[in-house]
């Protein structure tokens, strides 16, 4: 059996031959680790180990005959009798303790290991090591990983083939290839943000994306509580939402936070880019409408709320991923930021000296004469009619003149403050396209709000307000509660009739009250055989009271 080995061969583990348990346990406990000694041993003297029988034995001619026939042994062989350092391909053949992958560009290596969604064996051992990005896993030799306490050949065979997925997937040099992702693996080309939020839920196994998509309504607007969504499935609540946290944790891991504020600064510079009057600056209105362009109002709401909930559940999307420069005011440099503050600065004084309002040309000459040098050029006398344009500190007066919002009635009242109003004056729970209408009214000589910006203040403040259904909202103050589940509307239904009722004039009360799909109520039904009887004529009952 013995055979002259070249190097590179002889130093492969015997782990990588792709052995039995009971061979490779035998073959350790013989103190043969490497393929070179493997072959160098006599097979009488492997038939002498514990344990080593037939099976064992063939299974290891097998498995030496594999790697002696691999492509370029000969090639190999000429070159090491010829003095000639032998070539081998790292592709073709592996030496131990180097991972296999394929070429790939150095910046992919900062990259976090999350990126390679490991189970939990070989995460709970990255953690133990203090293993955080590509580069530093890379750095530990396969050999390293062996010595590991805790980790075995599946865990680091599983390590290698993600790592070959990942590198493999981020390897393009091709411009128009390496553009369709980042380096987070996050499409950067989705058109808006339905688009967006579809990429990142394709990445759940099915059904924790059909969980995140009933739970938040995507795309139809009917948000599933957990028990609507378990009565569905024929599941608990907690086990609904442990599929959904387990789902939350997969986009994490996968996409984190800085995946989402790249997406909304690259749409934002872009839209900054199109139109040259913005001065670098725009306000929160154009910006959903930036994200949301081949959206409807209400996709918009829902992308909103799914990515505000998985990234920054206690701040506005916007503010978290933008500079904001004051309330509703977005820029994406710090550079524009500070322009802009020093511009509103200027005119917030220009007013307060004036203590009454005046016109723009007034206004912009006397900031103009305040400025550092005394003058203004183009760029900065463009900022500084966006300011008036944008800024919800300043008020353009129907007459067209300007002046400070604090000295207007609801002076000093910010968005939040002003949606509270509009809703104690209506006195009940409003679609938010009524809740801007009343704003609006509220503003009287100034601009009024859109609906886009009046709606994403709603969805931020969860503190304040409370979803009711589809679009409508109400104060929290008001003691308003979640509409209640199908299922306990059903019984509710049933048992203040105390007769079988039909489906039609069941799916007629529940969707009265609950915020649910039609073929949510059959299916409920159905899969409580316990708690419902299905009579003649389409009709259910309890079955406590019919057993009566």
């Amino acid at each position: 059996m013995a055979v002259k080995i070249p190097k590179e061969l002889a130093r492969i583990r015997v782990e990588d031959l792709g052995l039995s348990v009971r061979s490779n346990n035998a073959l350790r406990s013989h103190h043969i680790e490497t393929f070179g000694q493997l072959a160098q041993t006599p097979e009488n003297e492997l038939m002498g180990i514990y344990a080593f029988g037939k099976k064992c034995l063939e299974e290891v001619r097998d498995a030496i005959a594999k790697v002696l026939s691999s492509p370029g042994l000969t090639d190999v062989l000429l070159n090491e009798t010829e003095g000639v350092e032998p070539e081998v391909e790292r592709t073709e053949i592996r030496s131990p303790g180097r991972w296999r992958i394929p070429p790939y560009r150095d910046e992919m290596l900062d990259a976090s290991v999350d990126l390679l969604d490991l189970s939990v064996r070989p995460t709970n051992v990255l953690n133990h090591l203090g293993i955080s990005t590509v580069r530093q896993l890379l750095n530990y030799s396969r050999d390293e990983f062996y010595r590991t306490e805790n980790i075995g050949r599946k865990s680091i065979a599983e390590i290698e083939a993600k790592l070959l997925t990942y590198l493999a997937g981020t390897s393009s040099t091709n411009p128009e290839e390496a553009g369709a992702t980042d380096h987070t693996g996050m499409p950067s080309d989705a058109a808006n943000l339905r688009e967006f939020v579809n990429q990142m839920l394709a990445f759940l196994p099915d059904r924790q994306r059909n969980v995140q998509e009933d739970r938040y309504g995507l795309w139809d607007g009917i948000a599933e509580t957990l028990q609507d969504v378990g009565d569905k499935l024929g599941l608990t609540r907690e086990r609904i939402r442990q599929i959904e946290a387990k789902g939350w944790k997969r986009i994490h891991r996968r996409y984190s936070y800085g995946a989402v504020k790249r997406y909304i600064c690259s749409k934002i510079c872009l839209e900054l880019e199109t139109k040259s009057e913005s001065w670098g600056v725009i306000g929160e209105d154009e910006a959903i409408a930036a994200l949301g362009a081949g959206c409807t109002v209400g996709e918009v709401e829902l992308a909103i709320d799914f990515l505000q909930d998985i990234v920054c559940p206690r701040t506005s999307l916007l503010a978290s991923s933008l500079i904001e420069v004051e309330s509703g005011v977005y820029c994406v440099d710090e550079s524009t930021s500070q322009k802009y503050q020093k511009m509103l600065r200027l005119a917030e004084l220009t007013l307060r000296s004036s203590d009454k309002p005046i016109t723009e040309g007034h206004l912009i000459k006397d900031v103009q004469s305040q400025a550092d040098d005394g003058d203004l050029s183009s760029d900065q006398l463009g900022l500084a009619h966006r300011v008036l344009a944008i800024s919800p500190k300043v008020s353009r007066l129907r007459n067209g003149t300007f002046a400070l919002s604090e000295w207007i009635e609801y002076r000093g009242r910010d968005k939040t403050s002003l949606a509270e109003a509009a809703l104690r004056l209506l006195g009940r729970p409003a679609h938010f396209r009524e809740i801007t209408e009343r704003v609006n009214a509220l503003l009287q000589d100034q601009e009024g709000y859109s609906a886009g910006y009046i709606l994403n203040t709603l969805i931020a403040e969860h503190d304040k307000f409370v979803r009711v259904k589809g679009g409508t909202y109400g104060l929290v103050k008001w003691g308003l509660k979640k509409p209640p589940y199908v299922k306990d509307r059903i019984i509710e239904l049933l048992s203040t009739a105390g007769y079988p009722l039909p489906l039609w004039h069941l799916e007629e009360k529940v969707l009265e009250v609950c915020n649910c799909k039609p073929a949510s109520i059959p299916m409920t039904l159905n899969l409580n055989p316990k708690l419902f009887k299905r009579f003649e004529g389409d009709q259910y009952g309890l079955r406590e009271k019919s057993a009566k």
